[in-house]
């Protein structure tokens, strides 16, 4: 069973993502904060994550820091669907790579379909 966490602030959102990316081997775990989808860690790593970077209190970015700092968490790959554009972010001496990051796609312009296919293009 595959497992994806989805660290998206919107219940609406949430459930898009959800219907979009539901399969039979497929495990999908909602958080709408960035500390619950850490503290969920504990108990599962999941083979990817649907990522918004804009998220209270603990942000997306933080929490890519956090995933990078363990050996076991590391490799999960990121796939980021956010308000935040790209070209805004100053990434300094790292790349999205560097992250685990295989996607970066812009709200509103992504669409479910645009996920469903890089979430597919992982699994």
């Amino acid at each position: 069973m595959k497992t994806i966490f989805v660290v998206e602030p919107d219940k609406m959102l949430q459930r898009s993502y959800v219907d979009a990316l539901s399969a039979p081997d497929r495990q999908i775990v909602t958080f709408r904060t960035a500390n619950l989808a850490v503290r969920a860690l504990e108990k599962v790593i999941p083979d990817v994550v649907v990522l918004e970077l804009a998220l209270p209190a603990h942000n997306g970015f933080e929490f890519l820091y956090e995933l990078c700092s363990y050996a076991d968490t590391r490799d999960v790959k990121i796939i980021v669907n956010s308000f935040i554009q790209e070209p805004a972010i100053p990434w300094g001496y790292v790349n999205r790579e560097d992250f685990g990051i295989v996607q970066y796609l812009h709200k509103p312009f992504a669409s479910l379909n645009d996920i469903k296919r890089a979430v597919n293009d992982i699994l």
